[in-house]
């Protein structure tokens, strides 16, 4: 505390500082009078005190006269009015009255002065929060007015934790669940990787024959079922109606919804790394970029049913490479050779082999939905039903730089761990990209687990079997994945029971986003159909706010905790209807949209986007246009070269004139390669020199294990061919000379 304490007084409209220390002071002028209350202060030293004011120095604390008061005096004659003291004896006297403010002696400098003086940068001055500017400005996210509210709250049944969903019986006879082929069995009670062949001792661990994938161009996809969306499945439909269930869908129309509902009630719980080398101890945990962009579908009203459809441009699938090959190595890895050789293009037809019944699915439904599962393999030895799921996981540069996967199809999986060319990367990315949809679409499957082949797209690298346990793992911690999917089943239930109440009983497109951070799930919702003219009024959007809060014990928690916890936990949720204006609503849906863009890196070659386009419309991998068509064009543009304006000579004649129009509207942009990029195509390069360099050694093919049963119709039902020795034998199988010998069979491919 300091000695001396000043106090700023307000008098006549200006601010006097002057030491003093009395208890109670009045002031008073000709229009009020104000009393400054007691204030408690220390005492001061007594060498501290300064000197009493007299009537000599009284006239230093009182204000100078302005003009106006000079003025005055000058009218009344000169006289000056004696200035009344102030009762008591503090020296203070009263001062005249005087309209003018005077100068403010207090007034911190001029802002010419403090630039001339200081270098300090003057503070930002404060606008009042009722001000006009400030009324102006749009409220934060989450003070956003509704114009409903509904509320509710989900919670489990720790002691059973029962799933919600109840097989259902197709109501049509399907194909048999195919078994895998080639002994892959082997992988699915074996954890870890498999390698296909061991990369130090180059021994097969099955037929080489796995190793060349055929070309995607080859593969006659007609001869095959393929994908039935749910809204031309009458099964499905007929099984909703049946049991008065309102939704029906698929897996892949239902897994990204029931993702942005986890991204919701976990809080953004980050992955499981942690069983990863110490490469990846600083990588990202959190899901990927592609994993939380916003999922788009279409509710497709018949007959009080809605069913789910995805709303993505069926064009972008057609265009993947991984959407087709993905079907084709279903067929690769569960029929023999002889079989799969009658699905090319190359075979004759046979109408003996075609089975017109429909593909294995499970069907099963939980209190208003009935859901759609694929079945693709089956082995009885496995816990549970025994059904698992194929998934076929293309190498880091064929995801990330899809345009140029012949180029990226050199690229090599080297080890087991690494940052790169390694096993470890892909099942990292699986983690972050792919785990949470996989665990989806087993749960709705009542599903094992799945079958990972890795693959460049040419050449298979290994195999992997990975449970449901092991990837609720990676994502839950030690939580429950069935009262964690029960929980997001039961949630998707509520937002669109919501949904599809707005606009009655008609076809509606809907957008679902949890943006990272946010802790809201934003929902548009707007119908499929409108008439502007019947209706009165342009296409409405109407917009969801969904937020969770999570309680463990009566407690509340932050949802990752909730997620990981196994303790009783109930999660509630608050749903309103935003009370924004078209105007916002339509820019807030396309902010979303517009994170829902997918940025392609130019192949090998392309330099504009006026080749792309070109490239862009032969792009075919369904059959409409030859194989040799399209990889012709895309050729003979990766191999001219660029002219001095960038853009490759005679593109027209590679590929023939099309309109602007061939690129989806939506949903997809262009770009240059970047750094990441170009060092993947150099691996890409590297790995295919390496290739090409072993393939010219001529090594044998040396097959660990025994002769498969379709091989050993060659050396006559299982037994070795006559007139060899038990220890030792050989015959040609389809180019390739197979010995058999201490356990062990040999391949060698004859030049």
């Amino acid at each position: 505390m300091q000695a001396m304490n000043r106090l700023a007084l307000t008098i006549a409209g200006r601010r006097v500082v002057q030491p003093f220390y009395v208890r109670n002071l009045r002031v008073s002028t000709r229009t009020h009078s104000e009393s400054i209350p007691d204030v408690s202060l220390p005492p001061a030293p007594r060498d501290a005190l300064p000197p009493q004011p007299t009537k000599k120095n009284a006239s230093n604390v009182t204000r100078k006269k302005t003009k106006a008061a000079t003025k005055q005096s000058k009218r009344t004659g000169g006289q000056k009015t004696p200035p009344e003291k102030i009762s008591g004896d503090s020296g203070f006297t009263r001062d005249t009255w005087n309209g003018d403010w005077g100068k403010d002696e207090l007034a911190p400098p001029s802002s010419k002065k403090r630039r001339a003086g200081s270098k300090r940068r003057p503070r930002k001055e404060n606008v009042p929060a009722n001000s006009q500017a400030s009324s102006s400005r749009a409220l934060p996210p989450h003070r956003i007015p509704y114009v409903r509210r509904t509320e509710g709250y989900i919670s489990d049944d720790t002691e059973k934790c029962t799933t919600v969903l109840r097989d259902v019986e197709s109501p049509s006879e399907h194909k048999p669940i195919a078994q895998l082929a080639h002994g892959l069995d082997r992988v699915l009670f074996n954890p870890g990787i498999y390698w296909l062949r061991d990369p130090r001792s180059r021994i097969y661990n099955f037929t080489p024959w796995l190793e060349s994938i055929p070309s995607v161009t080859d593969f006659a996809f007609e001869r095959v079922t393929g994908f039935v969306k749910s809204s031309m499945d009458n099964d499905l439909w007929k099984v909703a109606k049946q049991h008065k269930r309102p939704f029906a869908g698929s897996t892949s129309s239902l897994t990204g919804l029931l993702s942005h509902c986890y991204f919701l009630i976990s809080g953004d719980k980050d992955v499981d790394t942690s069983l990863l080398s110490r490469g990846f101890s600083h990588q990202p945990t959190n899901f990927t970029p592609g994993q939380r962009m916003p999922t788009s579908v279409v509710l497709n009203h018949k007959e009080g049913v809605w069913l789910i459809d995805s709303d993505k441009t069926e064009e972008l699938a057609e265009k993947n490479v991984l959407t087709w090959m993905g079907t084709m190595l279903e067929k690769f890895l569960t029929v023999s050779e002889g079989e799969f050789k009658k699905l090319l293009r190359s075979s004759p037809v046979s109408e003996e082999d075609a089975d017109t019944r429909r593909e294995a699915y499970r069907y099963a439904m939980s209190d208003r939905f009935v859901m759609r599962s694929q079945l693709d393999c089956v082995d009885s030895r496995l816990p549970g039903t025994g059904v698992f799921d194929i998934k076929t996981r293309a190498a880091l540069p064929i995801r990330l730089d899809i345009l140029n996967y012949e180029e990226n199809s050199g690229y090599l999986i080297k080890s087991l761990t690494g940052p790169l060319e390694s096993f470890e990367r892909e099942y990292y990315d699986l983690i972050r990209s792919a785990f949470l949809k996989y665990s989806f679409q087993a749960r709705i499957g009542n599903m094992d687990g799945v079958l990972v082949a890795y693959h460049n797209t040419a050449r298979i690298f290994g195999f992997q079997y990975v449970s449901l346990e092991e990837m609720e793992e990676r994502l839950y911690g030690s939580g429950n994945g069935t009262r964690i999917f029960n929980k997001c089943v039961s949630l998707l239930e509520r937002v669109l029971s919501d949904a599809v109440s707005i606009y009655g009983e008609r076809s509606v497109r809907c957008t679902f986003e949890t943006r990272e951070l946010s802790q809201e799930l934003n929902v548009w919702i707007q119908p499929v159909e409108w008439d502007d003219e019947a209706e009165g009024k342009p296409c409405p959007i109407t917009e969801l706010d969904v937020r969770v809060t999570n309680f463990l014990d009566g407690k509340e928690v932050k949802g990752s905790k909730a997620v990981a916890d196994g303790r009783g936990w109930v999660a509630q949720w608050t749903l309103t209807e935003a009370a924004l204006d078209q105007t916002d609503i339509q820019r807030r849906l396309e902010a979303a949209r517009e994170r829902q863009f997918t940025a392609l890196s130019f192949p090998a070659g392309i330099t504009t986007l006026e080749e792309m386009e070109k490239v862009w419309a032969k792009i075919d991998f369904g059959g409409k246009h030859s194989a040799q068509e399209m990889m012709a064009a895309m050729t003979q543009l990766a191999s001219r070269p660029a002219t001095s304006e960038g853009q490759s000579e005679d593109v027209d004649d590679a590929v023939g004139a099309t309109p602007a129009s061939s690129f989806p509207s939506a949903f997809l942009t262009f770009r240059e390669p970047d750094k990441s990029i170009r060092q993947l195509r150099q691996l890409a390069q590297q790995g295919r020199e390496k290739t090409l360099q072993e393939e010219a050694e001529g090594r044998e093919k040396v097959v660990w294990g025994s002769v498969e049963e379709g091989d050993c119709a060659v050396l006559g039902d299982g037994t070795l061919p006559t007139g060899t020795d038990d220890r030792s034998a050989s015959a040609e199988l389809d180019g390739i000379v197979v010995s058999v010998g201490d356990g062990c069979v040999t391949r060698s491919r004859e030049s």
